[in-house]
């Protein structure tokens, strides 16, 4: 929730090139886009920013859930329980309304255990928004995009507290595969239910890192695999 707002004159302090390091390099991570270097540019020379005051949730997604799981037993299925039927909820609020966020990974969601709130909407994409024919079909295309990330977000976060921060893909193939680990029925049914949509977006992911910003998005694969995960829970 949003209590206040104000817009305040920016300093040379405030956003500037040490924000981003070298400008150049920055953009060459992300092929080298002049859309990309034109909103640094433009951020940096920006004469104005807003400074929100917002109700203080304590705790991140990422670190509540971890907390959770290093319990184990009924809290950690509790938890994950909690997790995977809220974002599942809120995904599907988000995006019935032509909301987008493309960015919830679990630190820019928060918690009291109570409910999720989702914040960090700056990658944010709506129907409503004054798109151009090229970016409504983007939008189109990635209408699955953040049930496909809660699915390999709540899984990394489960497999990596369970079996160690490095290696998703090796982790969960060899748990798939039955020779790591042996974790309650609950949460066992959750990794199955969700295992290959969330390899293949790892596999996406890496590509995006280490081969090319232009990597197509597996959409018509995930959305597959999300309707056979939806007809497992019904």
């Amino acid at each position: 929730m949003m209590y206040h707002w104000r817009i305040l004159p920016s300093g040379p302090d405030d956003i500037n090139t040490n924000y981003w390091g070298d400008i150049e390099e920055h953009c060459r991570y992300w092929g080298n886009s002049n859309a990309i270097r034109k909103r640094v540019t433009d951020l940096n020379k920006a004469s104005a920013h807003i400074a929100l005051f917002l109700e203080y949730v304590p705790q991140n997604l990422y670190e509540w859930l971890n907390a959770q799981l290093t319990q184990g037993d009924d809290s950690a299925d509790a938890a994950v329980a909690f997790v995977d039927k809220h974002l599942k909820a809120t995904n599907k609020y988000m995006n019935e309304q032509g909301l987008m966020h493309f960015d919830a990974h679990f630190e820019n969601i928060l918690t009291d255990g109570k409910l999720l709130y989702i914040s960090d909407f700056g990658l944010a994409l709506s129907s409503r928004f004054d798109l151009t024919p090229a970016e409504t079909e983007f939008l189109k295309q990635h209408h699955s995009y953040d049930q496909a990330c809660a699915a390999v977000n709540l899984l990394h976060c489960i497999i990596t507290s369970l079996f160690g921060k490095e290696h998703l893909e090796i982790r969960l193939r060899e748990y798939l595969a039955g020779r790591i680990g042996n974790v309650a029925p609950e949460m066992n049914t959750i990794i199955n239910q969700y295992a290959l949509i969330a390899l293949l977006m790892d596999e996406f992911f890496q590509k995006l890192q280490k081969e090319s910003k232009s990597t197509p998005y597996p959409a018509a694969q995930l959305e597959k695999l999300l309707r056979t995960s939806s007809s497992e829970t019904t």
